[in-house]
């Protein structure tokens, strides 16, 4: 009995792991159908959607230097860097970031999980401090 309970708590872990549904306009996987696939996104612009895989409400925002920019209605799943430098994403508000992660330019980050992102920031002297 003990063993059957276990197995079916197995199972229905591994079903709560799958995701729910995949998005329609989700990118396809192949390098040559990544390379095809571009979201909308004005240049010069951070681009943030309310979905992953870039699908919901996006959002358009420049991103001075030495700034930081909180999303109006949080969070944001998916995200691309039109701007020519590099900025960085982060889990919570411009006052209290919490984890946050760089964005290249030119780079699309297509899901955001599991607590998207609250704010966006971006200091170029900082990067040249961290080295990178």
């Amino acid at each position: 009995m003990k063993f059957l309970r276990r197995l079916a708590v197995l199972a229905l872990l591994a079903v709560a792991a799958l995701p729910l549904s995949v998005p329609a306009n989700a990118a396809p996987t192949t390098a040559s159908a990544q390379t095809a696939y571009a979201p909308s996104c004005p240049s010069n612009r951070l681009c943030v959607w309310s979905g992953s895989y870039f699908s919901g409400n996006r959002g358009s925002y420049l991103i001075p230097d030495n700034s930081c920019v909180n999303f109006i209605t949080p969070p944001k799943y998916s995200a691309y860097n039109r701007q020519s430098q590099s900025i960085t994403l982060s889990e919570g508000t411009c006052a209290n970031p919490g984890r946050s992660f760089y964005i290249d330019p030119g780079e699309e980050v297509r899901a955001i999980l599991p607590n998207g992102i609250r704010s966006a920031s971006r200091c170029s002297l900082c990067r040249t401090a961290d080295g990178k």
